[in-house]
């Protein structure tokens, strides 16, 4: 089995809990569960392909900002629709079938 490597392509060894007695059910599971989360983190690491991982959160948090922009502007035009209606904003909220909340 090879052994796995860190962020910066080094190899960085796996070793079984200290506390745990060696048995041959006990080495075969952690074998079973070694592979399993192997076979994870590449499938993973093959989904990300070769985008950085720094530019994707980049890109979610301008994605998030866009949107709390975008909503904050609805809710002031919410906000004065039910001025001019002499109605609550909760009110305006139900019309248009909206969520109360997030």
């Amino acid at each position: 089995m090879s052994t796995p490597t860190s962020n910066n392509g080094k190899q960085k060894s796996i070793h079984r809990p200290k506390d745990a007695p060696f048995t041959i059910h006990n080495s075969i599971l952690y074998d079973q569960k070694l592979r399993a989360l192997r076979a994870e983190a590449e499938a993973l690491r093959l989904q990300l392909g070769d985008k950085d991982p720094n530019t994707i959160v980049q890109k979610h948090i301008q994605l998030l900002h866009t949107y709390n922009e975008i909503k904050d502007g609805t809710q002031a035009l919410i906000g004065r629709y039910a001025l001019m209606t002499n109605r609550t904003i909760k009110e305006i909220h139900q019309e248009l079938e909206l969520p109360l909340t997030d």
